[in-house]
């Protein structure tokens, strides 16, 4: 189960614009383009949480919500020198959402990725304090 009582993040129009980027990538249909992908990319940890706070969180989520999830933070922290915000850098709600999807039974390739990803998480987390680039 997951249950995140309380998530902050930045507010205003960027908060806003993150959201809707975000919410239009969860939708079953979702798609986001070039453009959006950027956002993510200079987002890292705020764009989890714009994403958590889209869904209810006191139930699983479905294995293809998890994998857009599990995506998500794959394209959140694929360079940490290109997030903007230096808190986002820290990546403590996305592992923290890995560590509650590892617990759920979803498939083997779904829990490979969590997997990979919450390792790739670890060594980012090390990394973020480092005033360089990540490699």
């Amino acid at each position: 189960m997951l249950c995140l009582v309380f998530l902050a993040g930045p507010v205003g129009a960027a908060s806003d614009d993150l959201d809707k980027v975000v919410r239009e990538f969860l939708k079953p249909e979702g798609y986001i383009d070039g453009i959006d992908i950027k956002a993510v990319r200079r987002s890292g940890d705020a764009a989890i949480i714009a994403a958590l706070r889209s869904f209810d969180t006191t139930r699983a989520p479905d294995e293809k919500t998890a994998a857009s999830l599990v995506y998500l933070v794959e394209v959140a922290f694929r360079d940490i020198g290109q997030i903007e915000d230096r808190d986002s850098r820290i990546p403590a709600v996305s592992q923290l959402l890995l560590r509650s999807l590892a617990a759920e039974h979803y498939g083997e390739d779904l829990h490979g990725r969590i997997i990979r990803a919450a390792q790739h998480l670890a060594r980012v987390r090390s990394h973020a304090s480092s005033p360089g680039p990540f490699h």
